[in-house]
């Protein structure tokens, strides 16, 4: 299930009716998956509303870069297909070379190094997280050595359509992010891919498919 706009409202909460009807799938034996570009910080909420370590289900955070299952007994990563160090090193000297604002997450937040940028704002609302200063974003990603699953480059979608013809090879494909039309999204494969992503149970254990590079919406 998609979360924003789908699942969720416009306060990017999940209603007492929508929690109802997923909690009545999930014990039919539906099996409940949570599908979104945001980072599994900014799911947590809508997890622990769905009750999803009761019933069971997963999660597809970061579009699909980083897939985690819960169960009764525990949570587990299924799937962590994270960035390079040399690639996100890369992407922040072009964002600050082409005048354009990138970020990433840690456990508390939206990691930037301008957290007065306009088009941030729209990252904040659509996840909820607060923004995080740094003065070095790839040095604070990598002497972290946080999981760095994602980052994003942001600004006008005018400006984001001029820097695109000017990306570097970063060695991995990029997308225009469809649902926002501010954000360019880095990933180690194509944003979309996880969302085919079809899950079936083995032995009482879900387990993933193979996931394809495909172009299709979110199921």
């Amino acid at each position: 299930m998609d979360l924003d706009g789908t699942l969720t409202n416009s306060r990017k909460e999940v209603s007492d009716k929508n929690k109802e009807y997923v909690q009545k799938a999930a014990e039919a034996g539906v099996h409940i998956v949570i599908a979104s570009g945001r980072p599994e910080i900014a799911q947590r909420k809508i997890v622990e509303r769905l009750e999803l370590r009761r019933t069971g289900g997963y999660m597809l955070a970061c579009n699909g870069s980083h897939i985690k299952e819960f169960r009764k007994d525990g949570e587990k990563s299924l799937r962590s297909i994270t960035l390079h160090p040399d690639t996100i090193a890369r992407a922040a000297a072009f964002a600050r070379e082409s005048g354009v604002d990138a970020f990433s997450y840690n456990n508390t937040g939206i990691l930037t190094e301008n957290p007065e940028g306009e088009w941030l704002q729209k990252e904040v609302y659509n996840c909820a997280l607060p923004l995080v200063y740094t003065d070095c974003l790839e040095e604070t990603l990598n002497k972290a050595k946080i999981q760095t699953h994602k980052m994003v480059f942001t600004a006008s979608h005018e400006d984001l359509l001029l820097i695109k013809e000017d990306l570097p090879v970063f060695g991995i494909p990029t997308t225009i992010n469809r649902s926002g039309l501010f954000a360019i999204p880095l990933l180690s494969f194509l944003s979309m891919t996880a969302f085919k992503a079809v899950l079936t149970a083995s032995s009482n254990r879900f387990k993933p498919l193979p996931l394809r590079q495909s172009t299709a919406s979110a199921v």
